[in-house]
């Protein structure tokens, strides 16, 4: 193999776009374009998965009404899967999950279900799957009061407020 062929759903996201920054520097690893509208064209999203070697699955709803973010994560491994079935492919894929799989909301529900697909997919496609439980982010561009609690005490310090932890 020449170049090991990465693709990133939610590459436009806090943790793709580092993510896809890192690989673009590695010697060997070639890092697949990837836009969100891939999941509404399945065309160009089967195309994407034939090339891929790795699939790093980052895409995910961690904001709207609760249903929404529910279904929505659930929606986006389900098309992910279907794609990659489509493409007689079958990349190794790695998906980054949450803490909250543990709790009682709907986020932390869809990604448990996300999960629970991608290994049942795994098993039955015999094929390797990865799901990582990512505890916090922090890092450039990160967002006080939306993806990192370091971001957000950092903020309320420098900003002269009272750390709310």
């Amino acid at each position: 193999m020449d170049k090991l062929n990465v693709g990133i759903t939610g590459m436009a996201g806090f943790i793709g776009s580092h993510l896809r920054d890192q690989l673009a520097r590695e010697e060997g690893v070639e890092v697949l374009p990837f836009e969100d509208s891939y999941y509404d064209n399945p065309e160009k999203f089967i195309g994407f998965a034939k090339q891929a070697d790795v699939i790093v699955h980052l895409a995910g709803v961690n904001r709207n009404e609760p249903e929404v973010v529910y279904q929505k994560n659930i929606e986006l491994m389900e098309k992910l899967l279907e794609y990659v079935d489509a493409s007689s492919n079958k990349p190794c894929i790695l998906f980054a999950s949450s803490t909250q799989i543990e709790r009682d909301n709907e986020y932390g529900r869809g990604k448990k279900r996300a999960m629970e697909l991608l290994e049942k997919w795994s098993n039955e496609n015999n094929t390797p799957a990865v799901s990582m439980i990512v505890p916090n982010v922090f890092g450039d561009n990160s967002r006080p009061f939306y993806n990192s609690v370091v971001a957000t005490f950092c903020y309320q310090v420098t900003h002269g407020e009272e750390p709310l932890f």
